[in-house]
């Protein structure tokens, strides 16, 4: 099993604000806007449920997030069971394409390998806590959802999107599937599996509260892309270490623990499913 940590959601480039750590402490990942601004090229953030009767434009308002009014999000991953109605055999479904679904074939992933999906948040309102350190003025990288990989399916072209919604028709409405035509020659699709190999109390994909272990930036560090990671990950452990992360310049042992200055860029960074690895992304999963 191959762990992917995978940036996702709103960030300084793509929307330009943290997601919110909800009071309750659900971390609500804000999906980036789609480029196109025509209606019914994507589904509105103000039909996105974000609980308690609140779209996720709603909250946006609240947080002070404007300029997205009139945009369709890019609901990708689609994990969040509640936002939005789900047909029959619904299951969480990920969608890459362009350079970083080649680096994904290229690192081989496939069916049993897990995605961690992280992103930059803040606190909101009540939901600065005894675990959100003062330092993370910034915010921090979250670690928000995971996604267990059941299928690869690429969809290049009609025939492939035909085969794809034979299997899975409640995946019509996802944007690598609706809009398949803009999104590259090697536009590929990730289906979740039923439930999570590490835990079968859980299901395949899922999304996650807040909790320290999720917490990717390393306590004291106003720079988020500074993140504490376990020895498991150091490259004298690691073999391979991390992609995109493996010059030994990248990191420094830290007791029990290893620091690494995290890539700029990039999308999806692959390490090997060594015990250590497969351990901590449980219990990260877990909460524990």
């Amino acid at each position: 099993m191959k762990v992917i940590l995978s940036r996702k959601g709103f960030d300084s480039s793509s929307g330009g604000y943290a997601s919110p750590i909800l009071p309750d402490g659900r971390l609500l990942s804000l999906p980036i806007p789609e480029p196109s601004r025509k209606p019914g090229t994507a589904i509105p953030y103000a039909e996105l449920d974000a609980g308690n009767e609140r779209s996720y434009r709603d909250v946006m308002a609240e947080l002070g997030i404007r300029g997205f009014e009139d945009r369709g999000a890019h609901l990708d991953p689609d994990i969040r069971a509640s936002v939005q109605p789900r047909p029959s055999g619904w299951r969480g479904l990920f969608g890459q394409t362009e350079g970083s679904q080649t680096h994904l074939q290229n690192e081989g992933i496939g069916p049993g390998d897990l995605f961690l999906f992280f992103g930059w948040f803040k606190p909101y309102g009540a939901a600065r806590g005894p675990f959100w350190d003062p330092a993370w003025k910034g915010g921090a990288h979250v670690i928000w959802s995971y996604l267990q990989v059941a299928e690869v399916r690429p969809v290049r072209d009609e025939e492939e999107r035909a085969a794809f919604l034979a299997d899975h028709p409640w995946g019509v409405d996802h944007p690598h599937i609706r809009d398949w035509q803009r999104r590259g020659g090697n536009n590929t699709l990730y289906v979740a599996s039923e439930r999570l190999s590490l835990d079968a109390s859980f299901p395949g994909a899922g999304v996650l509260d807040f909790a320290p272990v999720r917490v990717l930036t390393a306590r004291d560090q106003p720079k988020r892309s500074v993140w504490r990671l376990p020895t498991a990950f150091d490259p004298a452990c690691c073999d391979p270490p991390l992609s995109h992360h493996r010059k030994a310049s990248a990191w420094e042992r830290e007791g029990e623990g290893a620091r690494l200055q995290s890539a700029g860029r990039g999308q999806e960074f692959v390490a090997p499913g060594s015990e250590g690895i497969v351990a901590w992304a449980k219990a990260v999963i877990e909460g524990q």
